[in-house]
């Protein structure tokens, strides 16, 4: 069996002036009908990538003391290529195939900072360490 892999991205964001590691994400759009079909068409148009089969990992609230919007997290698998990504045009993103072994490396040496990315991604190495038992 193949090396499982995360899809990654790195995105260069101005309140910090720097370029990181994250995770697909975005908004949902009026036709979105689920926050599953949010997610699927934001890795489609970041990425190019679909298909898969897909699990909600978490939702966070990157502080609930003063905000109450909640970011949900799922878990493609086995996604395939389906053509070039279509980011908008304020978007300026490259895409990544990170192998999963690598991605605690990452997170470690500060290549994901953006904490509602994070978190996601340390909870899916603690359930597939969990797994198996490391």
């Amino acid at each position: 069996m193949g090396q499982r892999r995360r899809l990654d991205r790195r995105q260069y964001r101005h309140g910090i002036g720097q370029v990181h590691y994250e995770i697909p994400a975005g908004t949902t759009d009026p036709e979105d009908t689920s926050l599953e079909e949010a997610a699927r068409r934001e890795l489609r148009e970041e990425t190019g990538y679909s298909g898969g089969r897909w699990s909600k990992l978490m939702t966070l609230s990157a502080n609930p003391a003063l905000q109450n919007n909640l970011t949900h997290t799922f878990l493609a698998e086995g996604v395939t290529l389906d053509g070039p990504a279509a980011p908008e045009a304020s978007e300026e993103i490259t895409v990544h195939l990170v192998p999963l072994g690598e991605i605690e490396g990452l997170i470690e040496r500060g290549g994901f900072l953006q904490a509602l990315h994070t978190a996601p991604l340390m909870r899916l190495l603690l359930q597939r360490r969990r797994k198996t038992g490391g």
